[in-house]
């Protein structure tokens, strides 16, 4: 039986192979033997939204799925642990791709507060705050 810091190892594997749907059900298994560690929730939400990036199309829904599934595993990392930058910008990421500027940029804003050095927060909290 492996553990779960092995089947997130192995996701991350898959992750950088771009084997994305692979990744998810190694994350899975991870959080089935910890579902209190907010890493492997968000890695499976940044899963989700390459998903949803490669079937993107503004114009329909397609994606549209994938980043409410990349909005929940964030949002469940962010309930375990409120200072995880990365969570933050998962989740506005993918609230943008469903077309909801303003939760986005709320997300973008709480994160900033956790941690203002983060520059991928805020280079998408001001280019996005400047389209409104």
């Amino acid at each position: 039986m492996s553990s779960a810091e092995e089947y997130k190892k192995q996701g991350d594997a898959a992750f950088a192979a771009n084997k994305f749907n692979e990744a998810i059900q190694l994350y899975r298994k991870a959080i089935i033997l910890k579902p209190r560690v907010a890493v492997y929730y968000n890695n499976r939400a940044l899963c989700y939204f390459k998903i949803g990036e490669s079937k993107y199309n503004p114009r329909t829904l397609d994606g549209y799925f994938d980043f409410a599934k990349a909005i929940e595993d964030s949002s469940k990392a962010l309930e375990l642990d409120s200072s995880f930058t990365k969570a933050y910008y998962v989740k506005g990421k993918s609230l943008l791709r469903q077309h909801k500027r303003a939760p986005a940029l709320k997300v973008f804003k709480e994160g900033l507060k956790k941690n203002m050095a983060s520059a991928e927060l805020r280079e998408e909290y001001l280019k996005n705050k400047e389209q409104e």
